[in-house]
């Protein structure tokens, strides 16, 4: 297999996106993305209809145009639906993402969390986390990279930053609008949501469904 450096992906570099767990196994795999953007932050991918196969031989489509996001100074990706009441996005925890065979692949840790507008954070797919952890052992040096990203994500949700600023959102669907990927009424409403919506803050409390609780419950659990 030839690796490729990421820098080198060209905008509108048609791709497949592959999944795989942590012992090598391919579980799902996206096509048809399109490179709207790369610099030394992230990656970012448009993707429009695109079709999604898993593991189980399940397939379906996206209905919604999607930005998917991928730092590369971080452990996740953020896919983001665009829906005219707003943002929904799903975080996967995981490596960063390598090029080969011009195929984008990355390996999923288990955790999500999902943002949907004016909801507070929930971390899904824990029970998934503490199988795998165990039956593929995962490293403690992994397992604590990963409880770190997530207090990263809790800082970028409470200071509206990066994938949770719109305004970091509206500047690529604007450029996917640019390059004609997609129409302009397709993705925007005729007057546009303020950039910081009313959605709570993300407070620490001992609710199990809060995501400091579950963060620091999977930490003591490792």
């Amino acid at each position: 297999m030839l690796e490729k450096n990421l820098s080198t992906l060209k905008i509108g570099t048609m791709l497949n996106v592959q999944a795989y767990k942590y012992d090598g196994v391919l579980y799902r795999q996206w096509n048809s993305a399109k490179v709207l953007n790369n610099n030394s932050k992230h990656l970012v991918l448009f993707l429009l209809k695109a079709r999604v196969s898993d593991i189980d031989k399940k397939r379906w489509a996206y209905r919604d145009p999607v930005l998917w996001f991928f730092p590369k100074n971080n452990l996740f990706n953020a896919v983001v639906l665009l829906r005219k009441n707003g943002p929904y996005i799903y975080i996967n925890v995981a490596s960063q993402p390598v090029i080969e065979d011009d195929v984008l692949k990355y390996i999923d840790f288990d955790l999500d969390i999902k943002y949907y507008p004016n909801k507070e954070l929930k971390l899904v797919d824990r029970e998934e986390y503490y199988k795998n952890k165990k039956q593929l052992k995962y490293p403690k040096k992994l397992q604590k990279m990963i409880y770190e990203e997530l207090t990263e994500l809790i800082n970028l949700y409470n200071n509206y930053s990066y994938i949770f600023d719109n305004k970091v959102i509206d500047y690529y669907k604007h450029q996917a609008v640019a390059d004609k990927s997609i129409r302009y009424d397709a993705i925007f409403q005729e007057e546009e949501c303020n950039h910081k919506s009313n959605r709570p803050t993300f407070k620490v409390n001992k609710e199990n469904k809060n995501i400091e609780f579950q963060k620091n419950k999977l930490r003591n659990e490792a």
